[in-house]
């Protein structure tokens, strides 16, 4: 068992795992790398979709990378990219992911006027999500499928 002196001591050393938001709390020197990253994105032609991810264990930084990365491409003044961060790992099925991001992706275009073009996308992003709500709530696997049910 250890003294509450001890255990004081090592609770004031340990430093919470906490992702950096910004370039300016990096210790370890990426601001080239996250800004050629950043500038491969503006710079691609992604006409047919574009998806990065970041491969590394645990602690390694992932998250501190990417809001780099996020950062860099807010603050790119030639930049014509509208940033939409989101968060599959809130959301326990299929449906839910599918439709919390799309009312995400609708919410990040609100701020983009009452255009047509703006309601229109607007609109069939909210009709895609209530659809995939739909679907995915009325799809229930067989009996057999189910691990954990009463059948």
């Amino acid at each position: 068992m250890f003294s509450h002196d001890f255990a004081n001591a090592l609770s004031s050393s340990l430093v919470p795992d906490q992702p950096i938001v910004t370039v300016k709390d990096d210790e370890f020197r990426r601001l080239d790398f996250v800004k050629n990253l950043t500038q491969t994105l503006l710079n691609n032609d992604s006409s047919h979709g574009l998806v990065i991810g970041f491969d590394a264990p645990w602690g390694y930084g992932k998250t501190s990378l990417k809001n780099m990365v996020v950062e860099q491409l807010r603050d790119d003044a030639n930049s014509n990219v509208t940033v939409v961060e989101f968060d599959p790992w809130m959301y326990s099925d299929t449906g839910d992911v599918v439709s919390a991001l799309f009312r995400t992706i609708a919410q990040s275009l609100s701020g983009f006027g009452t255009g047509i073009t703006a309601l229109g996308v607007r609109h069939v992003l909210s009709v895609v999500s209530d659809f995939f709500t739909g679907l995915f709530g009325a799809i229930t696997p067989p009996p057999e499928c189910r691990s954990g049910r009463d059948q």
